[in-house]
């Protein structure tokens, strides 16, 4: 993954990469990514890990568009606060990647469901 420096100049020359999928990561920002196709999507994306030890798991949670004409645009400042939300609810407990697929953040048992 290219590593780019977070600024608006930076962020503004970024051309569409040629026939491939680029996803670039932020100097000094930790967990936020950018998804890059060729057909021009810009997607915002925060990389964060649940878990300790043999049950560490990694997820990817989409945040938004990284595109100006798209109902659900993020600025890169709007970006960076929603990463260290989701990565400051991670370490509580509560998993945004498994709420958004309507789980519910204690997790139920079978026993209770049962």
């Amino acid at each position: 993954m290219p590593k780019i420096d977070p600024h608006p100049k930076a962020l503004a020359s970024l051309a569409p990469p040629p026939d491939v999928r680029t996803v670039y990561t932020f100097t000094g920002v930790t967990g936020l990514e950018l998804d890059c196709t060729a057909e021009g999507l810009r997607i915002w994306r925060v990389r964060y890990q649940v878990g300790h030890g043999a049950s560490r798991r990694e997820r990817k949670l989409r945040l938004g568009s990284a595109t100006p004409r798209d109902a659900d645009y993020l600025t890169f400042g709007q970006a960076k606060d929603r990463v260290a939300e989701t990565i400051a609810k991670a370490r509580a407990g509560d998993d945004q990647f498994l709420v958004g697929r309507g789980h519910r953040a204690g997790g139920d048992t079978f026993g209770s469901l049962f």
